[in-house]
């Protein structure tokens, strides 16, 4: 018999299958993780790249001939029509939009207005309108849309039923891109509404975020979903959410009690007439106050009512009526600014500032982010 070596001892042949388990044991363990992390990854590569699928031109048309479209209530093109089912049975989304310049489908054209039915056919083949929504520009704007990209037919929380999730914006008149518009996030859960309103601007106090406060009562499973989102938005640069709602949202996720969120609605009537009178000693911050173009009505010498449109500073500027008068005289003396009878303009918004330079003056105002801008104003006549 062969004489043992060092590796036969007991003492060894103990250690080397102890080294054999732990290694087995290792090797089992980075499987393990690894199959965790692929399959992660795979969840997450799977849910960025994931869209909903639209149904075809010739599927919409057959689904929804011109006369089911007007029991609907649908007056612009469709730009695109999502299935999508649940325990309350086959259901659609139809997104609408008024064009006013380009193709529907063409993210560089312009869009006046939007609506969306969440619609569902009956028995007797009737259709059911479930909820709607609506927007338009403001004059600050020159284009809203549905950004599909962002939209959510699933059911997040596993209770059968589908959470949508709608996202849309709008591209201001400045501002490169989507700097200065609006981002709306809408979310259906179980019949009920929960909105949360962005509006963006390059200047700290000019963004300003409100979200619903029945926001903080959804699933987690919801939460998490808007909040991965608004992350995407502001990767993507369609938006810069403020930090405090962040912040608000983040803690609404972890279920640290209730989130009382932000009502901060920006700058009061007031607040924009002490403004006003400050910037009318300043060209720079008097411009800031401005929307271009500025829509300037007044009285010719026959009595009727004109209008121009000013489309920038350097042209008011030109104006001594408009830029010495109404902008400098009449905010400089201004004593106050309150809703009045305006013979000019027919604006919701319209105020009269009563100054003691020039007397009265109408002026339309719009509230953008968490302050008010001029978008019309009075001028004198001589």
């Amino acid at each position: 018999m062969s004489p043992k070596t060092n590796f036969d001892t007991p003492k060894r042949l103990k250690e080397r299958q102890l080294k054999k388990k732990e290694m087995k044991l290792q090797i089992k363990t980075l499987f393990t993780l690894c199959s965790i992390f692929i399959c992660t990854m795979g969840i997450a590569q799977e849910d960025k790249n994931y869209r909903e699928t639209p149904l075809t031109d010739m599927e919409i048309k057959k689904l929804f001939p011109a006369e089911v479209l007007q029991q609907i209530g649908v007056e612009f093109p469709i730009f695109r029509v999502y299935p999508f089912e649940d325990k309350d049975g086959k259901q659609y989304l139809i997104l609408t939009e008024k064009v006013t310049k380009g193709n529907i489908q063409d993210e560089n054209s312009l869009k006046r207005s939007i609506k969306a039915f969440n619609v569902s056919f009956e028995e007797d083949k009737t259709v059911k309108v479930r909820w709607t929504i609506t927007d338009y520009i403001d004059e600050t704007e020159k284009s809203i849309g549905f950004w599909t990209q962002y939209l959510n037919l699933k059911d997040l929380d596993n209770d059968g039923f589908v959470d949508p999730i709608v996202v849309y914006g709008t591209k201001s008149n400045y501002g490169k891109g989507f700097e200065e518009g609006r981002v709306k996030i809408i979310i259906y859960h179980l019949g009920q509404k929960i909105a949360i309103r962005q509006q963006n601007s390059s200047l700290d106090d000019g963004r300003l975020t409100q979200v619903d406060q029945s926001f903080d009562a959804l699933p987690l499973g919801i939460k998490k979903k808007v909040y991965d989102m608004i992350g995407i938005l502001e990767d993507r640069g369609y938006s810069l959410f403020t930090t405090e709602v962040k912040n608000q949202l983040k803690k609404s996720l972890k279920g640290e009690g209730k989130v009382v969120f932000s009502s901060d609605k920006g700058e009061t009537i007031d607040e924009f007439l002490q403004r006003a009178k400050k910037a009318a000693s300043s060209d720079t911050e008097l411009q800031k106050m401005i929307n271009f173009p500025l829509r300037v009505r007044g009285v010719n010498d026959k009595s009727a009512v004109f209008e121009d449109k000013f489309y920038s500073f350097a042209e008011i500027k030109d104006n001594v009526m408009l830029y010495e008068g109404t902008f400098k005289a009449g905010l400089l003396s201004a004593v106050s600014l309150s809703r009045g009878d305006c013979r000019l303009f027919t604006d919701k918004n319209c105020f009269v500032i009563k100054s003691t330079e020039i007397g009265l003056t109408e002026v339309v105002l719009l509230k953008k982010g968490k302050r008010y801008i001029i978008v019309g104003i009075e001028i004198l006549t001589a």
